[in-house]
């Protein structure tokens, strides 16, 4: 068997050339996808996906699978197999979507919507808008950290119990819970050069002790603090800082929970110029 021609191995090369590039392509691509994940919060809670995750559909809705932000918010979900209808109910008010219907009801009265209520993977996604607005809770979207922020009228913000130590401090497991929730919500975004991320509602008494800075030289004056300082910023919300990690020599976000008023002895910190993350479990 002879070997290839030269023009023969030309095109070979010019082949693997071409499907290195789509491979890479693809790549990208996915890098991309994960970083544009679509995220919902309820009065400061985020939600948790575990399968099909939320989406924005092609008239610029937000879907989202139905049943977590719905029972977030106090509402009986059911559905109606037959019908194939999504129930939602809290007694005072009752919404239901037919799947692949512009029509809704809110106890008993059509309404129209630009999209429509699907079936993805098996999970009833449902436009979360016309959802939480027909329950009288207000819909806000975070474009930078692309959340779907939800608020209920009657939430007076209800914390999570506090699981303490004998000194006082959240346990060892429960300080790591949280801080591992607010570690899903960190986006580094380096092409548009911002950060951000969602502080979780924490116990009552407790607030989260974070620092965000910046190096960009050996001078005093080249070391850049966002976050920190002796001022803390509030749980339950979102942030976006504009954070240039090209120009940056070093710059670290670390985060951990304590006492009001305490430093935290337990740390998560992302080295936002390598992109690792680092722990530190102790108590002081």
């Amino acid at each position: 068997m002879t070997g290839l021609t030269g023009k023969g191995k030309g095109i070979g090369i010019v082949l693997c050339i071409v499907l290195a590039i789509v491979m890479v392509g693809l790549g990208i691509n996915d890098l991309a996808y994960a970083a544009s994940e679509v995220r919902v919060t309820v009065n400061g809670k985020l939600v948790q996906f575990p399968d099909q995750k939320p989406y924005i559909d092609a008239n610029s809705r937000t879907l989202v699978p139905m049943r977590a932000p719905m029972e977030a918010m106090g509402v009986k979900v059911d559905w109606d197999a037959n019908k194939r209808q999504a129930i939602l109910d809290n007694n005072n008010t009752k919404v239901v979507f037919t799947i692949d219907q512009k029509v809704y009801q809110v106890n008993g009265k059509n309404k129209t919507m630009d999209t429509q209520a699907i079936i993805v993977s098996g999970r009833t996604c449902i436009p979360i808008r016309y959802a939480a607005e027909a329950f009288g809770a207000t819909v806000s979207w975070d474009a930078p950290n692309r959340t779907a922020v939800i608020t209920t009228t009657n939430s007076s913000v209800v914390r999570p119990k506090a699981d303490l130590d004998i000194q006082g401090h959240l346990s060892n497991e429960q300080a790591k819970y949280f801080r591992k929730e607010l570690e899903k919500t960190v986006v580094m975004d380096k092409q548009n050069n911002t950060i951000s991320f969602i502080l979780p509602l924490l116990p009552e008494g407790f607030e989260w002790d974070a620092r965000l800075n910046a190096i960009y030289g050996p001078k005093v004056s080249d070391y850049k603090v966002l976050v920190g300082n002796n001022s803390r910023i509030p749980d339950g919300q979102s942030y976006t800082f504009e954070y240039d990690y090209n120009k940056i020599t070093k710059g670290y976000f670390s985060f951990g929970t304590c006492k009001k008023g305490l430093v935290s002895s337990d740390w998560t910190t992302f080295n936002l110029k390598t992109g690792k993350v680092e722990y530190r479990e102790r108590r002081w």
